[in-house]
């Protein structure tokens, strides 16, 4: 009876580890924890790169909107440029007009008081 009372609790443990592992040895298993690891790993990694990448297109296609919003102000400021060249030179017509106009009322005057003076008479002989 001693015999199959030693053989009984190593049968037994034997039966427990089968039981457990499904006949796969502990180095079995820690490599297919191993795997199963990896493979959960460049999940994750491939999960973070693709959030990565749709982080980084919606900030280029902010960066991008503000690229356009700013050549259009740029361009509205260039417009706005040439309108301010073109009412500088209207102004400067019309001051060269207003101050023309201010010195031909002298010389109409001028002009008057030559015809009011005088004239010599010029005698031939």
């Amino acid at each position: 009876m001693n015999d199959n009372q030693t053989d009984s609790p190593i049968s037994s443990t034997k039966e427990e580890e089968s039981s457990y592992t499904n006949g796969f040895s502990a180095n079995d298993l820690l490599k297919e924890a191993s795997t199963n690891a990896q493979v959960q790993l460049q999940k994750e990694q491939k999960d973070i790169e693709q959030s990565l990448s749709a982080i980084v297109d919606v900030q280029m296609k902010e960066i991008q909107d503000k690229i356009s919003r700013f050549e259009q102000k740029e361009l509205l400021m260039e417009k706005e440029r040439e309108q301010l060249h073109h009412l500088r030179e209207l102004l400067f017509v019309d001051q060269l007009a207003v101050v023309q106009h201010q010195r031909r009322p002298h010389a109409v005057a001028a002009e008057n008081k030559e015809e009011e003076k005088p004239k010599p008479i010029i005698t031939m002989g």
